[in-house]
């Protein structure tokens, strides 16, 4: 890098408070621990260009791998000077009870960040609601605040996105796809999503969901929600330290399971739900007067008791049935991370914890083959499916699989291993995917594709007709009836 390159950028030296070890950072472990070098020997280390929001986002990574970051302190000096200044200040570091060592680090110490903009948005600003229709199968995202809010949250103006600044991320529009901008505009996480940041001269792959942070300014702010080794209960958030009870609870669970007053920034007190995001290990915190839930959930009436359930942040036994006519058991509990009541994983369901402990003791000791759910992600939710007897997906049937909708395949190979049409979709109650002959979202009758109805009927149920009879060999996809060199081996006449 040039030297009128590196007098727009800073460097970090570090010191490790346990060890007394100091030096210019380099990089980052395997266990996210910062890599040191003396400042004064150091041909290459990480730098930061003090205009963008790289140091941050760097320092909350750091946070988000490392397994103690608070024995490291930082220090930022510029680039340019790490042989010099930089130099002074590890010494320093390193003997902090030399004369004016106190003021001088004070006045570069960088502080670490003990939690994410969202965490502190979602306890002090509510959240705004999407314009566009929710499907009446969910339960609705978090609403309009109440008068009690002291600052109604509003949407952010996708046009003030600096794309050129996603892009840094190794993020475009048309990669981050329509769904998860929808989410990060309206003030929610995107979903996982692979970013590559390059952190001074080291380019990173790493996982995390997205949001969007407007500044003071009126700038838009791309904050990264890196995933965590585990979620971190032992420190104090917003004010109050977890019980051993909320620690098990949330554990368990993945919510806290009540509502609990937290700080917000300016000291406030605002009565929350928290939840730790399944995806990332992160705690989130949701103002309760940001949330509203609508009183039905596809074709299920909600009770203004089961309401208040929800809202006071328990879990609800409730048998639910959706639009298209479909009923299953489900458990219902307010998510922070999703800002809406969520269908509770079956391993997380109170009530359900020793018998799902028990199940997965039995699983342990017996062969894995036999009894794993292979269907279900461990939290619960739908296992991506790529392919099936040996038809591969196409990337929309992926995720149409995975969101729970209906996809049709073609070319799946029936009883008698000739190419057919089937639906398939997977089926909350079972916990596994299903396959019909006929789309199950807009049949009354169940009838086989149009292109396959004859074929299903002489290949798999072993019918026939007039034109088949004394047919032996399979009909093909879309056939109905015998070919020529078929009608001469069945000795029908041409």
């Amino acid at each position: 890098m040039q030297e009128q390159d590196l007098k727009n950028q800073d460097a970090l030296i570090v010191r490790n408070s346990l060890t007394g070890e100091s030096g210019v950072v380099t990089g980052l472990n395997e266990d996210g621990s910062p890599k040191m070098e003396d400042p004064a020997k150091a041909s290459k280390f990480l730098t930061f260009d003090r205009h963008a929001d790289i140091l941050d986002n760097f320092l909350r990574n750091f946070v988000a791998q490392c397994k103690n970051p608070t024995i490291f302190n930082f220090f930022k000096v510029s680039a340019d000077q790490v042989p010099t200044t930089g130099f002074a200040v590890n010494q320093m570091a390193q003997n902090p009870d030399m004369p004016g060592a106190k003021d001088m680090l004070a006045g570069v110490e960088v502080k670490v960040p003990d939690g994410t903009p969202a965490q502190e948005q979602t306890v002090a600003q509510a959240p705004q609601p999407e314009q566009k229709e929710t499907p009446a199968e969910t339960v609705n995202q978090a609403s309009e605040p109440e008068q009690t809010q002291p600052k109604r949250y509003r949407q952010i103006d996708e046009s003030k996105i600096n794309w050129d600044n996603l892009a840094a991320w190794g993020i475009s529009k048309e990669s981050l796809g329509e769904q998860n901008l929808r989410n990060m505009v309206n003030n929610r996480m995107s979903d996982l999503v692979k970013v590559t940041p390059t952190f001074g001269n080291e380019k990173y792959e790493l996982e995390a969901r997205l949001s969007l942070h407007e500044n003071p300014d009126g700038s838009i702010k791309v904050v990264p929600h890196f995933i965590r080794q585990e979620p971190n209960l032992n420190d104090e958030f917003h004010g109050v330290k977890f019980s051993k009870e909320d620690k098990d609870m949330l554990k368990a669970t993945g919510n806290l399971g009540r509502v609990i007053d937290l700080k917000d920034a300016k000291g406030n007190t605002i009565p929350s739900f928290v939840s730790i995001d399944r995806k990332t290990n992160e705690l989130i915190a949701l103002p309760v007067a940001s949330l509203y839930i609508r009183n039905k959930i596809g074709e299920t009436e909600l009770t203004p008791q089961e309401i208040g359930i929800l809202k006071s942040g328990k879990q609800l036994h409730k048998e639910v049935t959706l639009k298209d006519g479909k009923s299953f058991p489900a458990v219902l509990q307010v998510s922070a991370s999703e800002q809406k009541a969520e269908f509770v994983p079956v391993h997380a369901r109170l009530g359900q914890q020793k018998s799902h402990e028990q199940e997965q003791n039995q699983k342990t000791d017996a062969p894995a083959d036999k009894n794993t759910n292979n269907w279900v992600l461990s939290d619960g939710s739908i296992k991506p499916l790529g392919k099936w007897k040996g038809v591969e997906f196409s990337e929309q049937q992926k995720a149409d699989y995975t969101a729970g909708k209906t996809i049709k395949v073609d070319g799946v190979p029936d009883a008698k291993g000739v190419p057919s049409t089937i639906y398939i979709r997977f089926n909350p109650e079972k916990q596994r995917p299903y396959t019909y002959n006929t789309d199950p979202d807009n049949a009354k009758v169940i009838t086989p594709a149009d292109e396959s109805k004859t074929q299903v009927a002489i290949n798999s149920e072993g019918k026939t007709n007039e034109a088949t009879k004394g047919l032996k060999e399979p009909l093909e996809q879309g056939q109905t009836q015998p070919k020529p060199e078929q009608k001469k081996k069945s000795g029908q006449k041409l």
